[in-house]
């Protein structure tokens, strides 16, 4: 008998997701899938790692979805459960990224479908740490200063994204020097934002790598450096249009490992989540892609 899991972030979405609790619970008694809801950061990833199950799905933001995915890639490729993601967030990028517009109570059926694809995972260590496996995008600077400050906006969805922006143009603008090794090209560059996707979009809005494609083992990185805040407030409207890839000062590589060294303190986020804070000084990021590692339910 096919057993299925659901882990449930009732703080996604700014707290909202949890007034659809009682609804998913119903859902789940009737269906006979077992609902966990996560109780604190982290949560997700160790309920997700339990090898009881054959399915597993998640019901959150992109955070929720980071942690699921965490959990599922400690179990070896063999036993790992199939995916489900129900969107209940402020961005929800990765299903962006996979061009999937269901509903979260439609997305409840998935668990029952016969029907899946491959989907790529990658990897990030920073300063030759455990790996860390991330589903949509890491950022490296400017990005995740953004991220940091967005915590600090009470607005929803992309508004909060749009507002932490705006500020951290202000704010934050250091472009230390990066050396950059990729597949097949080494580069120096003096760096203000270097992003790694999965997928083409972050922060709810922002084509940060508009052809970045979740199945075809490659990632595609953008980097920007070299430019004045005056010329950042005139890219910002080409970076939410995915428009901004040939524009003086932007750099777009694809790579399917991207090994930086840095020597500066700068903030990290992965899938959105702060994994360097700007205070410690990053060394080295090494960042690489596992094809196909996840078989998600459509």
């Amino acid at each position: 008998m096919t057993k299925r899991h659901l882990i449930f972030n009732p703080a996604s979405d700014t707290g909202r997701t949890a007034k659809k609790l009682d609804k998913v619970k119903i859902w789940c008694e009737s269906n006979d899938v077992f609902l966990s809801v996560t109780e604190s950061p982290g949560h997700a990833s160790i309920l997700a790692s339990n090898v009881d199950y054959d399915i597993v799905g998640c019901m959150g933001g992109d955070g929720t979805i980071h942690e699921t995915i965490n959990g599922l890639m400690s179990i070896s490729e063999e036993k790992r459960p199939k995916f489900v993601a129900l969107g209940s967030g402020t961005g929800n990028d990765f299903l962006y990224g996979l061009n999937l517009k269901h509903s979260w109570e439609e997305g409840l059926d998935l668990f029952f479908s016969n029907e899946s694809i491959s989907v790529d995972i990658g990897d990030i260590s920073i300063n030759n740490q455990d790996k860390i496996f991330f589903a949509n995008v890491v950022g490296i600077g400017f990005d995740a200063a953004v991220g940091i400050e967005k915590d600090n906006i009470p607005l929803p969805g992309f508004a909060k994204y749009l507002v932490a922006t705006i500020k951290t143009i202000f704010s934050k603008f250091n472009s230390p020097n990066f050396k950059i090794v990729l597949d097949d090209e080494e580069l120096s560059k003096d760096v203000l934002m270097f992003v790694i996707g999965n997928g083409p979009r972050e922060g709810g809005g922002f084509m940060t790598t508009p052809d970045s494609k979740m199945d075809d083992g490659i990632l595609e990185a953008v980097f920007i450096g070299g430019i004045s805040r005056f010329t950042m407030f005139r890219l910002l409207p080409k970076v939410m249009k995915g428009t901004h890839i040939n524009f003086p000062g932007v750099n777009l590589v694809q790579s399917k490992t991207f090994k930086l060294s840095i020597n500066y303190p700068l903030p990290i986020h992965v899938d959105g989540e702060i994994y360097a804070d700007g205070k410690t000084e990053v060394n080295t990021v090494d960042v690489g892609v596992n094809k196909g590692s996840i078989q998600l339910l459509i």
